[in-house]
């Protein structure tokens, strides 16, 4: 089975609109959405594991997204509980990733403004120097920060499916589960993007009913990255199968 059909793309998008209480689980998603705003923890550790869930039964069962039911609220509780946890471990080597991105990339407007205080302004001054290097380097540095979020996306799955935190570094596993696969995993990474810049949008045309569109917007999210990633985990579980069953 592949990811990026045209009839597998068509249900993705839809399915989240039939089945049993499809109304019901779309709004505890979305009310959920909404009261994380306000109180996070809770809600957001039901929401992480909901989304695990999902990719569970999409990967352990045929490749059909459809919708879970919101309940064993103590396992999603304990499941989001793992994926706080990874979130928080990738969250680290970004965030030094990124200050320092930051850092590298406004140096030269810092020299620049200490040339304009000493009255040395010109095409020769210190920062023209550094200008071209510090501006690759800024870019490489983001460039890097994106791998690790990928990274972590395919991390994610495993942990899902194993339903222990530790499978998160058991690199070799997944590693092979995503070379295997790594064009459909990276196709759901530039539709993941592609989903944040459309809510963010939506939310920025629709600012007058932000409360409402961002939490539904976010829901919608999930439910679309949810089985996209689980769909190519488990094709990529398939391949490596075949692979391993031909040698």
């Amino acid at each position: 089975m592949k990811t990026f059909t045209s009839a597998n793309l068509i249900t993705v998008f839809t399915y989240m609109f039939k089945g049993e209480n499809w109304q019901n689980k779309l709004l505890i998603t979305g009310a959920l959405m909404l009261v994380s705003f306000i109180i996070p923890i809770v809600p957001m550790l039901a929401l992480f594991g909901y989304l695990m869930k999902f990719a569970k039964n999409v990967i352990e069962g045929d490749g059909q997204p459809i919708l879970p039911e919101w309940d064993d609220g103590r396992d999603l509780i304990r499941n989001g509980l793992k994926l706080l946890g990874l979130l928080i471990v990738f969250s680290l080597p970004l965030i030094i990733l990124w200050i320092t991105a930051f850092g590298i990339m406004l140096s030269p407007l810092i020299l620049i403004f200490m040339d304009f205080e000493s009255g040395n302004i010109g095409p020769n001054g210190p920062w023209t120097l550094i200008m071209l290097p510090t501006t690759i380097g800024g870019y490489f540095m983001f460039g890097l920060s994106l791998v690790i979020i990928f990274l972590q996306s395919i991390s994610i799955c495993h942990v899902s499916i194993k339903e222990q935190f530790s499978a998160a570094f058991h690199f070799g596993e997944w590693w092979r589960i995503l070379r295997t696969n790594i064009g459909e995993f990276l196709l759901v990474f530039v539709v993941m993007f592609g989903l944040i810049i459309g809510t963010n949008m939506l939310s920025s045309f629709l600012f007058f009913l932000l409360p409402i569109v961002m939490p539904l917007g976010r829901a919608c999210s999930i439910f679309i990255l949810a089985p996209l990633f689980g769909q190519a985990y488990r094709v990529g579980v398939k391949k490596l199968e075949e692979a391993e069953a031909k040698t």
